[in-house]
């Protein structure tokens, strides 16, 4: 999980880094809600989640300097549609 999750994420942030700032883009990251509500026999997910969302909080606040924003989408199966839309619409906006 951590390896999908994080480092993942992370290698491809980084390869990507050069032509975010000078693009001045949006990453959007898509998270759940597992790292807010602990479910039996899913702990190694759940806190690969809120890993994702910490680390999605310090890129946020760390690439503000370069106009980078990231954006987190936080998933839940009754609540996916209307997250996707906001997020769009933040990006059609900023």
């Amino acid at each position: 999980m951590f390896e999908v999750n994080i480092w993942g994420r992370a290698r491809v942030t980084q390869a990507f880094a050069g032509l975010l700032m000078s693009a001045k883009g949006t990453i959007i990251n898509i998270g759940s809600i597992a790292a807010y509500y602990p479910s039996v026999w899913q702990g190694i997910y759940g806190a690969s989640c809120a890993a994702q969302h910490q680390w999605n909080d310090v890129l946020r606040i760390e690439m503000e300097p370069f106009h980078v924003t990231f954006i987190l989408v936080r998933s839940c199966w009754k609540c996916l549609r209307l997250q996707w839309q906001v997020a769009i619409q933040l990006c059609w906006h900023s």
